[in-house]
């Protein structure tokens, strides 16, 4: 369950909640100064774009170093090691 927070929800959602609290700040300073606030256009999109790569890239190198798999091992799917876990698609095959 960890790894797929880790690897699916959290570079999704991060970015998202990194540019909600840059408008929230930028808000706040703005109405602090007397200035209006910033517009959707001046939000800091090169940097969200930046970190959602960089978290993409991190769950990935996480995945390859705690998955339980060795690097060059054969990945041999579950059906096929628990024969009847997916019944109707015949009986199940030997690994090579």
């Amino acid at each position: 369950m960890i790894r797929k927070l880790i690897t699916v929800v959290l570079p999704i959602v991060l970015p998202f909640i990194v540019y909600w609290l840059y408008v929230y700040f930028a808000r706040v300073k703005a109405r602090l100064a007397g200035k209006p606030e910033p517009s959707f256009k001046e939000g800091p999109w090169g940097y969200i774009a930046l970190v959602g790569a960089l978290l993409a890239v991190a769950s990935l190198v996480f995945w390859r170093f705690y998955s339980g798999q060795e690097l060059g091992s054969l990945l041999v799917p579950f059906s096929i090691l628990t024969p009847g876990t997916a019944p109707g698609l015949g009986p199940p095959l030997t690994p090579p």
